[in-house]
């Protein structure tokens, strides 16, 4: 699940345009089907529920989607931007009304090796270690899951290649 998770953020940072298109589609390619399909097996082959594996999916292209999209829309893109940034709005930043948000800024935002898409790994890590503690499914067996596991690793492994094939190839024809 990481591996995917890293692998569609930067995906979708690479193709800023692919998120409202993916997400839009109501007749989704056979790449696309094939991807949620694997995500869906590897979630299954690890013991959850279909309907676990159905949320579990959903909270993680939930913050994907949306921890991508709020990186592209940020005002900045280098680290130095960010700082200026940062001290820009500090300075017009009421501190004795907005204690929280000053020390945020000083004291986290401000730091030398701040990077904001180092932020991403905090907060997948949050979901990951929380999917990992949730009841899995005792109805498959250990056989079964690891089949399972080996197909859904080979297919996820399968569709990202040919969905990275594919945006090389986009990008090809745009430049």
């Amino acid at each position: 699940m990481r591996l995917r998770a890293y692998s569609a953020r930067d995906a979708l940072v690479r193709h800023p345009w692919a998120s409202t298109l993916m997400q839009s589609r109501t007749n989704p390619g056979p790449a696309t089907l094939r991807h949620q399909n694997a995500v869906i097996g590897s979630l299954r082959a690890a013991g959850f529920t279909i309907h676990q594996a159905a949320h579990a999916f959903s909270v993680m292209d939930s913050y994907i989607y949306g921890f991508t999209q709020q990186q592209q829309n940020l005002t900045y893109t280098t680290p130095e931007e960010a700082t200026a940034v940062a001290e820009q709005i500090l300075q017009r930043l009421p501190a004795d009304e907005y204690p929280h948000l000053a020390d945020m800024i000083i004291e986290h935002a401000l730091q030398p090796d701040y990077d904001y898409a180092a932020e991403f790994d905090f907060g997948l890590d949050l979901i990951l270690d929380g999917l990992e503690r949730v009841p899995r499914s005792q109805t498959t067996t250990r056989k079964s899951r690891q089949s399972m596991v080996e197909t859904s690793t080979t297919e996820l492994s399968s569709s990202t290649s040919t969905k990275f094939q594919r945006e090389k190839a986009v990008d090809a024809e745009r430049h």
